[in-house]
């Protein structure tokens, strides 16, 4: 199971080259379709099925699973174990990292 705190928008900033401390989900969708945009050129729409190939010629895979990970990684040495502590944070690394095992 994956799960992103404070929504998945955190994940895919990690293409970007971080996942910023933003609390609320609202806030995080939005500054991430800003940063989007800047990236992109084009504008954010959590319903595009070609998300996944845009953020990958965009952004850099490799670079957002190291921070994802780096990320959780300091969650759990600060203590915090339970997903709803852990913010911003992701597993989705995880879930991403074992698909391109398989394929």
């Amino acid at each position: 199971m994956g799960w992103s705190n404070p929504c998945f928008e955190i994940w895919m900033y990690a293409y970007f080259g971080s996942m910023p401390v933003i609390r609320d989900s609202w806030s995080c969708c939005s500054d991430f379709g800003r940063v989007y945009e800047n990236k992109t050129g084009q504008t954010y729409s959590k319903a595009d099925e070609q998300m996944y190939g845009k953020l990958c010629k965009a952004g850099d895979e490799e670079k957002a699973i190291q921070i994802a990970q780096e990320k959780l990684e300091q969650c759990k040495r600060e203590g915090k174990i339970k997903p709803s502590e852990m913010c911003p944070c992701t597993t989705v690394h995880e879930l991403v990292g074992e698909l391109k095992r398989k394929i």
